[in-house]
């Protein structure tokens, strides 16, 4: 086995459909453009990218973040060049001295998704010879947030604490929205953090249904057969179709070279026709969809998008907050330190597809309208934005480049130590409660969660709901222990609130835009959650 260079580091994406891998240096200078991972193949800008599919009808294709990991190990250990959409290349993960891995799915939305991401830690460590603490497992909406994060670091933006990003993926079979708290280390942070990205998953969704992979085969035999030539040159376009793997294929073969550059637009910028809303969607020699057929290829995925980012937005409205629209030069409108919108990011394999954008932004409008309750018809927010010349106020969508990669770049963002990332429970949280013990009532504390805990709407102790119950009698105050790690434990002294009905709750936490989040009581019959503010 080669020795491994200190600086290189490596991201993974473990989706159902596809693996994706980034390599990057981590000694590099901070430019973006010197680790962004294209498909240009090896050494292009210092960053490296590659993909390989999961072949084989969806039941058969890995569905567990372990599964995708023993086949990427079969992967490498078969020593042959992984080649996707003309693409080749030798991805030796044994070289680098760092990975991370981002992972899809449930398995960061219960506790046994611990024992999931420990597990894959150890296989992926042992299988390539690192120590296991080289090797992080990460969800992908905190890795494709990295990407944000390290923009806003290598740019000098500002540390803005709550800096709140909707992530949209549009996997193969999925939609996954979720909420990340980003920032950059504050003005006066130690020197180590100055110029480090920070990451925070405060909520997720994940919507099963038509998504990247129905698309790519509808969007296909819409278009029709294709022809040898074009852009392409002669013969690009004569991998036969068999099976709805070659469909796939086929269409991400040909977005690709759709999504070169063309020509000179308008202010002298590139034209991309892909990311033109306006114009059709070439994806291969003779085969390209119009402006109609596009929408009308798209609409179901809209449907999930909007299921996923509409049901994450209004379950998650104590997120929001008030406040103004400053604009970029150029650019939409974008959120200072409050916002009445999420600032967004679309990756996954549509990524590129301004229909896709479009989608999400419509959900965003839609769950949180820009006029938030208790205002005026015409949010602050708005007004600011048309009087800076831009027209009315849009929801910001932040552009990524080579979307399909996002998650596996932030992987190796964060491997390389550009950007942290947070995902569990800093803290334990008990709470002082009473007991009957033969007869007698004593006093006692009560465990909800414990640092590097999942936090859940409902936690569980032993394999069981905890369960407490509200009787009026401890004076309207619940007294909760928060610690930090290594730190001594102090007490917080929570209003319960006089509306609070007597009864039995489920005990939750969750995070939110403040240090330690919410304590969560949620009615044992059934009913939404009390959050209860711990600061």
């Amino acid at each position: 086995m080669s020795a491994r260079p200190p600086g290189r580091r490596a991201g993974v994406d473990l989706g159902t459909q596809f693996t994706r891998l980034v390599i990057l240096d981590a000694d590099a200078a901070t430019d973006a453009a010197t680790d962004t991972a294209t498909d240009a193949g090896p050494g292009a800008g210092g960053g490296r990218a590659g993909a390989w599919m999961v072949t084989g009808p969806a039941a058969a294709r890995p569905r567990s973040p372990v599964a995708a990991g023993w086949d990427l190990l079969a992967t490498l250990a078969a020593e042959s060049e992984i080649t996707i959409a003309g693409e080749a290349g030798p991805w030796d993960l044994r070289s680098v001295a760092g990975l991370a891995v981002a992972v899809t799915g449930d398995c960061f939305a219960t506790d046994s998704g611990a024992q999931v991401r420990t597990r894959l830690q150890q296989a992926l460590a042992a299988g390539l010879g690192l120590p296991q603490d080289a090797v992080a497992v990460h969800s992908t909406a905190v890795c494709a947030a990295a990407v944000r994060a390290d923009q806003l670091a290598v740019d000098g933006g500002p540390g803005i604490p709550g800096r709140l990003v909707l992530v949209c993926d549009i996997g193969a079979d999925s939609v996954e929205a979720a909420l990340v708290e980003v920032a950059t280390a504050p003005a006066g942070a130690a020197p180590a953090s100055a110029g480090i990205g920070t990451v925070r998953l405060l909520e997720r969704r994940i919507q099963p249904g038509y998504a990247g992979r129905r698309f790519a085969v509808d969007a296909v035999r819409r278009a029709g057969p294709g022809r040898p030539g074009g852009p392409g040159g002669p013969g690009e376009d004569t991998v036969p179709i068999r099976t709805e793997n070659d469909l796939v294929l086929t269409f991400l073969r040909g977005a690709r070279a759709g999504r070169e550059p063309v020509g000179t637009g308008a202010g002298g910028t590139t034209a991309d026709p892909a990311r033109d809303a306006g114009s059709a969607l070439v994806f291969g020699p003779g085969r390209q969809l119009g402006a109609d057929q596009l929408a009308a290829a798209f609409g179901p995925v809209a449907q999930t998008v909007r299921a996923a980012v509409g049901g994450l937005l209004h379950r998650r409205g104590d997120l929001r907050r008030r406040g103004d629209l400053r604009r970029r030069e150029g650019g939409d409108a974008l959120p200072g330190g409050e916002a009445p919108w999420p600032e967004v990011v679309v990756v996954g394999g549509l990524g590129f597809l301004p229909a896709a954008v479009e989608a999400v932004r419509t959900a965003v409008a839609e769950a949180w309208p820009a006029d938030l309750p208790g205002g005026s018809g015409r949010s602050a927010a708005s007004g600011e934005a048309e009087a800076a010349g831009g027209g009315e106020a849009r929801v910001p969508v932040w552009p990524v480049a080579d979307s399909e990669h996002a998650a596996a770049r932030g992987a190796a963002l964060l491997a390389a130590g550009r950007v942290h990332g947070t995902e569990l429970y800093p803290h334990t949280v008990s709470l002082r409660v009473h007991r009957v013990l033969a007869g007698r009532l004593t006093g006692g504390s009560l465990r909800v969660i414990s640092v590097g805990g999942v936090p859940l709407e409902r936690c569980e102790l032993a394999g069981e709901l905890i369960t407490v119950h509200h009787d009026g009698s401890a004076g309207g105050v619940l007294v909760v222990d928060v610690q930090a790690d290594g730190d001594a434990p102090r007490a917080l002294r929570v209003p319960l609130g006089a509306e609070l009905p007597t009864g039995d709750y489920h005990v939750g936490v969750r995070m939110d835009r403040s240090q330690l989040g919410a304590l969560l009581l949620s009615p044992a019959r059934g009913g939404p959650p009390t959050a209860l503010p711990l600061g």
